[in-house]
This record gives structure tokens, sequence and C-alpha cells, in this order.
């Protein structure tokens, strides 16, 4: 059995390395080793979402409780939406309905967070304008989702993926400028060890507003491996987040590409490695 609250650490996994697979098949899969809670990402074959429309999310996710799994936060895919895009443009008007979305879609099943990536900056314009562009469309989206009851969850994301919001500085600054608190701040553990940044600088800096760590390994600057399978230190990142008492959600986030192709064995080399340095 796992039982990682035993650790004072709330793991949950993801289904995003079951990209491959039906949700049923990645909800059996989580039965088979007594995992019974979730950050659940939204994206196809699991769920249809875009700027027009979406398949019945509640049917979909009805699917997790009738299953005795826990949906404890909605991660949103970006696709090509991209928060960066400016103010008025078509592209904007297409990402700000995408993201409005899929917060009505997790209000609807009773989710409060909502995590998105703040992917998609580019190199060849202004670091400025883009960042401007950012914050703009984080203060609507703040709004929306403080009516619906949900709280935004935002943070660093890998300079593969985007030009801006890849350090700590970065999001401490955008906290700063949107100053809502339907913001909160998800932390990307192997993101930031890539920047040689500490997990008690983030913890220092965001407190209680830091709801979600993602918890991967990495390799020569990549992140999603499984734990144990990369160079960063995780057992000392444990034994860290315990020290300061981070009651929040611990997401084992796989990189799609590397771990879709035998995801079940991905879990048990995850939930293994947790057991593992749990007991010691």
């Amino acid at each position: 059995e796992v039982d990682m609250e035993s650790s004072g650490l709330n793991f949950v996994n993801m289904n995003l390395h079951y990209f491959r697979f039906p949700f049923s098949y990645f909800l059996s899969a989580q039965k088979a080793i007594d995992v019974d809670k979730i950050v659940f990402w939204s994206s196809v074959p699991h769920l249809w979402v875009d700027q027009y429309g979406a398949e019945d999310a509640i049917t979909v996710l009805e699917q997790a409780r009738d299953s005795g799994v826990e949906v404890c936060a909605y991660a949103v895919r970006p696709y090509n939406y991209s928060l960066f895009y400016p103010m008025g443009t078509f592209q904007q008007e297409c990402t700000k309905r995408y993201y409005c979305r899929n917060l009505e879609i997790a209000s609807q099943n009773k989710i409060s967070l909502v995590g998105i990536d703040l992917w998609g900056a580019l190199r060849d314009i202004d670091y400025e304008r883009q960042y401007t562009n950012c914050i703009a469309m984080l203060d609507q989206l703040c709004q929306v989702a403080k009516g619906l009851g949900c709280k935004l969850v935002v943070g660093n994301v890998s300079p593969r993926n985007s030009a801006i919001m890849n350090t700590l500085a970065e999001l401490q600054r955008l906290v700063a400028e949107v100053d809502s608190d339907a913001l909160c701040i998800g932390l990307d553990l192997a993101e930031a060890i890539c920047q040689q940044e500490r997990i008690v600088d983030w913890h220092k800096a965001f407190g209680q507003s830091l709801k979600m760590v993602y918890f991967s390994d990495a390799r020569n600057g990549v992140t999603g491996y499984p734990l144990g399978t990369g160079c960063c230190a995780l057992h000392l990142a444990m034994k860290e987040l315990q020290k300061l008492k981070y009651g929040g959600l611990l997401a084992l986030r796989m990189d799609r590409e590397r771990c879709e192709q035998h995801p079940k064995k991905v879990d048990e080399i995850n939930y293994s490695y947790i057991r593992r340095e749990r007991k010691d």
C-alpha cells in the first residue's frame, strides 16, 4: 500500500504519461498500486477541451470518483495557447476563452486548484512587452477564477518551453504585479534544481501560497524523468520539504514522450522510490 501521508508529504499522481491509453486504464493502474489522489491533466485522449467547447467533463471525472480516486487539482494542457500573446489579438482571445472554459470545468467539478503552465514566450520579441501581456491576461483570469471559487496555480517553466518565467525572481515579480488572492504558486522542483535554486528560498518567498510542487527527476537539464533515474537529489528534497512542513500537493509530473510507452512501470518506479526514501 502507498501510505504517503505518514511521511508528512502529500504525493499525488498525474495522468499525463498515460497519454497513449484511455482514462479508464489510468484509473485501473492507480487502483492496482493503491493510489487514491491525482492531479487531472486535462488533455486528449482523456478530455477534449478547446476555445469553442468541451466534452462532458462531469461524466469523465465521475470515473475517478467511482474508482475511489480524489481529483485534488486540475492541470490545463497548454497546447499552443499562450498568455504572452498581445491583448486584443485573435490568438489572445482564443487563449482567454480556452482557459476560462477550463476554469468553468474545474468549478463545475468542485476542483478549486487549477494549474496553468506559463509556456509560449518567444525569444525574438521584447521581454517587457511579453511580460506585460502575461500580467494583463493573469489579471483577467484571476478575476474569472475568483468568481468561480477557484485559484490559479502558476510557476516556473523550462527555458525549452518559454523564454520567460524560468526563475524564482521572475515569479516573485509576477505575483507582486498581479497581486490577487486567486493566484497561487506551483514549483517545478527539477527545473528549479537545474537553475541552481533552493526549495527553502521558494518556500520563504511564497509561504502558504505555494500550493503545488511538481516532482520529477532530471538528466542533462531535461526534467520529467522517473524518480531516481536522473541527477537530482530528490531524497534530500523530500527531507527539506518535511523540515519546512510543506502541506501542499507533490504532483508526480512525468515527461510524456519519455514515459508514455510504459506508464505503469513509471508509476512502480516512482512509488517504490518514495516508499524507500520514506523508510530511510
